[in-house]
């Protein structure tokens, strides 16, 4: 899911005509960063990276917490933009 996202989110930069999906795309980015620290906390390049997201963002370590962190990225995504884009189908 985060890599998904991460790659919706690159696209999502190259339409310069839109600025409000420009700025959503960065947030993809940033976000997948954070899914994608939390979920392969076992590999060594992202256990010291993970120390960091359990001690500023200890949310997306309880369950409830990551499942309400995908529930806000599914609707920032569908409901940021209007039109179909690799973010979109990504999420999907």
């Amino acid at each position: 899911a985060g890599v998904l996202l991460f790659i919706g989110g690159l696209s999502g930069l190259i339409n310069l005509l839109n600025p409000l999906g420009m700025v959503l795309s960065v947030y993809n980015i940033i976000f997948a960063g954070l899914i994608l620290t939390s979920e392969l906390k076992a590999l060594p390049v992202f256990k010291t990276l993970n120390k960091r997201v359990d001690l500023y963002f200890h949310i997306l370590s309880v369950p409830r917490g990551k499942a309400g962190f995908y529930v806000f990225i599914g609707i920032l995504a569908f409901l940021g933009t209007h039109d179909w884009s690799i973010s979109r189908i990504c999420i999907l």
